[in-house]
């Protein structure tokens, strides 16, 4: 009944805390995952800005840093050691050192984006990971609730198999009083035979033997004798009384 319903309802509520519990992992998994994958791609763009970083500055024997005037000093130098050098080397120099940092800014504004685009999957995903912690949460509560009722059904169980058992006892005793009853029945039926079988021989009469016969029979098999018989005695009072009864009379007879 109850008890069995409420048991069905905690084993669905444990299969759904079971299910929200697996969606709750895989999203926080996915959502670690997109956090490598940024921390991934910052690393990444660190090291390629140090690389470039590295590769048009570099240390001079006195430590100072070469800026992208020395670099195209140092190659119009090469192209023309003596005496002066083309313009031609100068402006190849500058247009060199605008496209890599052009191509640096490409990098940059692409990392960007795809720091960007993590960052957009993981707030987008943060609703979801709201709700199913929340649905974690009211899960926990209905648990709760449901253990509460199984504690409610256990006891109401208990006091249920105790009353049965108490009412069994009585049960028990009733019969055993029923059982002492039917003794005394029989003793007073036997005493009655007794007493009846003394009359008939003081009487000297075969009617009466019949009659004590009759009783007898009725008393022990519970039947009513029809109307116009010798009375049965339906309760133990009665036979008693009418025991009583009988020997005064046989007393007067002795007499």
């Amino acid at each position: 009944g109850e008890l069995a319903e409420t048991k069905q309802e905690l084993n669905n509520t444990l299969c759904s805390l079971s299910v929200a519990r697996g969606k709750a992992e895989t999203v926080e998994k996915e959502r670690a995952a997109l956090m490598k994958e940024r921390d991934e791609l910052k690393d990444e763009k660190e090291k390629y800005l140090r690389q470039k970083i590295a590769a048009n500055t570099s240390a001079e024997e006195g430590g100072r840093r070469r800026s992208v005037t020395d670099v195209a000093a140092e190659v119009l130098g090469v192209e023309a050691p003596q005496g002066g050098f083309p313009l031609s080397a100068l402006v190849d120099a500058l247009m060199a050192a605008r496209n890599e940092t052009t191509e640096l800014r490409k990098a940059n504004a692409h990392l960007e984006d795809l720091l960007d685009e993590v960052n957009g999957y993981v707030e987008a995903k943060a609703p979801e990971i709201d709700a199913v912690q929340r649905q974690n949460d009211d899960l926990i509560v209905k648990l709760q609730d449901a253990n509460e009722k199984v504690e409610i059904g256990n006891a109401r169980l208990r006091e249920t198999k105790e009353k049965l058992n108490s009412e069994s006892h009585t049960r028990r005793q009733m019969e055993a009083s029923v059982s002492s009853l039917r003794l005394q029945l029989q003793e007073q039926v036997n005493q009655t035979s007794v007493l009846l079988h003394e009359v008939e021989l003081l009487k000297g009469g075969a009617g009466m033997k019949r009659r004590r016969s009759s009783i007898s029979s009725s008393l022990i098999e519970g039947a009513s004798p029809a109307e116009g018989s010798t009375p049965s005695f339906m309760t133990v009072a009665e036979l008693v009384s009418q025991n009583t009864s009988l020997k005064a009379s046989v007393a007067r007879l002795r007499n």
